[in-house]
């Protein structure tokens, strides 16, 4: 799987819905720099996050 995938399609995803990354991190628990880390390319998430 091309590693910009996973980034460019929780992007799009949190875009269309309206939502912060900083919402979507505090909804999934995490801090409040988890997923502008992932959108930015600086991190990956676990497999354990997407389930």
């Amino acid at each position: 799987m091309d590693e910009n995938f996973v980034k460019n399609r929780i992007t799009e995803l949190r875009i269309h819905a309206n939502i912060s990354e900083y919402q979507v991190s505090l909804e999934l628990g995490r801090s409040k720099s988890y997923l502008q880390a992932i959108s930015s390319g600086h991190s990956s998430p676990s497999m354990s996050a997407f389930f």
